[in-house]
């Protein structure tokens, strides 16, 4: 007997689970998914719903290997799948459309910018036509607004001067040596 032996005729039955999701308005056509430039940043759906808004989906939200017990393992803490809730969220900074309503798109391309953590969303359709840059994954790879430019000339200043007299301060040493 070994005892990793497998037989499909004495298998255990497999465990099956379903997950509906309930979302707080009629969602009218699933457009596209967030792209970037080496898809290194989240994944986002983006829908068109029956109001004409165009929203933004994380899809953590919908991955189906999504734990259904509510208490969270350090593996899916790593994998950062969060516990399945019936009701996603919903918040208007979803909104991608603002207050723009959209009601003839009909098709949508994502596209990866330079900046890794930029998309460039485009929906057309009949008469409608939209853009705009999301941020599946915040700024991560961009200078914040309030960076300390006069610290970071201050520190390359410092360092600068530093290798001088460290160089000053090596041949100095290696001539007197040389004269001993």
């Amino acid at each position: 007997g070994d005892t990793n032996a497998f037989s499909s005729f004495a298998a255990r039955e497999p465990f099956i689970t379903t997950q509906a999701y309930n979302f707080v308005f009629a969602v009218e056509r699933l457009l596209c998914v967030s792209n970037t430039r080496y898809s290194v940043s989240n994944k986002w759906i983006l829908a068109k719903l029956a109001s004409g808004s165009i929203v933004q989906i994380d899809s953590k939200w919908l991955n189906t290997r999504r734990p259904i017990a509510h208490e969270s393992t350090e593996a899916n803490k790593e994998e950062q799948l969060m516990a399945y809730k019936k009701m996603l969220p919903f918040s208007n900074l979803m909104t991608l459309s603002q207050a723009n309503t959209l009601r003839r798109v009909e098709h949508a391309v994502s596209v990866g910018s330079p900046i890794e953590s930029t998309s460039l969303f485009f929906a057309y359709g009949e008469l409608d036509l939209f853009y705009t840059t999301i941020n599946p994954s915040r700024n991560f790879d961009t200078i914040p607004a309030d960076f300390d430019y006069a610290m970071l000339a201050l520190i390359l200043g410092g360092v600068i001067v530093a290798i001088f007299v460290s160089r000053h301060m090596s041949q100095s040493k290696k001539l007197s040596k040389e004269w001993k």
